[in-house]
């Protein structure tokens, strides 16, 4: 959480810090807000640019991600996930939408604090898990495949052992 605006106050960027640590190391993914007071004549998609890369260096490094960036005074604000996330059905455009419409219904009450709040308590709702990595679904499936042969196998071999050990049997007699 960087707030360069100066409007969540101590107790809550502490609070959500936390939120957003502990989400990190349950889930694996990363979320960081960062609060500008105005893009002072950038446009939101340079600025959302250059945090993301920022974020991919520090925080966010290898991890999927969800990033907030808030234009206080401009009333901007972009919500940019990993496309991981929406390719893994995690987090869709729709989801983002909603949780843009509910942030914005907080903000245009005045209450900066709780619209931030309802996005990461939001963003943790709707990514309760990191992307699969493909490589290991290809891995598992792989693995379990081979289990079912092995096992097949196996009941080949345990039933082919009863046949051999068990008696002939013997023609019923008149």
């Amino acid at each position: 959480v960087v707030d360069e605006a100066g409007v969540l106050g101590d107790d809550v960027e502490s609070a959500l810090r936390r939120k957003i640590h502990d989400h990190l190391d349950g889930s694996g993914v990363a979320i960081a807000v960062v609060i500008v007071p105005a893009l002072d004549g950038r446009s939101l998609g340079a600025v959302v640019d250059d945090v993301v890369g920022a974020f991919q260096q520090g925080f966010g490094r290898g991890k999927a991600a969800v990033l907030v960036v808030i234009a206080l005074h401009d009333h901007l604000m972009r919500i940019s996930g990993d496309p991981r996330l929406r390719e893994d059905g995690v987090l869709s455009d729709g989801e983002v939408e909603e949780l843009t419409s509910d942030a914005t219904k907080a903000f245009a009450s005045g209450d900066v604090k709780g619209g931030v709040t309802k996005l990461v308590d939001g963003i943790i709702a709707k990514t309760p898990h990191a992307p699969r990595d493909r490589m290991f679904v290809v891995r598992v499936t792989l693995i379990a495949g081979a289990m079912v042969i092995v096992l097949a196998l196996l009941a080949s071999v345990i039933m082919r052992r009863r046949a051999s050990s068990s008696p002939p049997s013997s023609p019923p007699s008149s």
